[in-house]
């Protein structure tokens, strides 16, 4: 919903546009390609909570940007929080849910981003009539900061605990997880 506003005041022909857009599919296929070496190196949940500060800081970046290659590296910036988020919440998913339900809360994970792209589209009509770009980018900051903030309350991926050697409190995670018997 911004690109009309931003390619008004940046006066963007067709080629630039394309780059503005692409600039986070780019950026997510980075994040996405680098998101396994750095979760076995410094866990899930860690990487979780580093794509919601780059989430923040490339939203910000975004919103402020001068011009158009301040813009591209912003997106770039936010394409790289969307692939590692979009890898690595999936497999905390699958190492930490019990068997039962990780299809369903995998599914969940697909529905937000979902209602979240219906949201924005909804922020960005409200914002549209006053040609309001930036802040269309700003309100991004909500989703991130509340993903920032959920991840402190979340425990550490139990298989990779394991694999670092932390056996007992892995199993102490799986405990307040899972059944017993499981």
């Amino acid at each position: 919903g911004a690109i009309l506003f931003i390619k008004k005041d940046f006066g963007l022909n067709a080629a630039q546009q394309g780059m503005v857009v692409s600039s986070v599919v780019l950026g997510a296929m980075f994040g996405a390609a680098m998101v396994m070496f750095y979760a076995d190196k410094i866990g899930r949940r860690k990487i979780i909570g580093v794509a919601a500060v780059i989430f923040i800081a490339g939203t910000l970046a975004a919103s402020l940007s001068p011009d158009l290659g301040f813009l591209l590296a912003s997106r770039f910036v936010l394409g790289i929080a969307i692939g590692l988020s979009s890898s690595i919440v999936p497999l905390y998913i699958s190492e930490l849910a019990p068997q039962e339900s990780r299809g369903g809360l995998v599914g969940l994970f697909q529905l937000a981003i979902t209602v979240g792209i219906v949201v924005a589209y909804m922020v960005d009509s409200a914002l549209a009539p006053h040609e309001a770009w930036r802040w269309m980018f700003v309100f991004g900051v909500i989703p991130a900061a509340v993903l920032g903030i959920g991840v402190r309350f979340l425990p550490e991926s139990p298989r990779w605990l394991v694999a670092g050697g932390d056996v007992e409190e892995a199993r102490g995670i799986l405990h307040r997880v899972r059944d017993p018997e499981d």
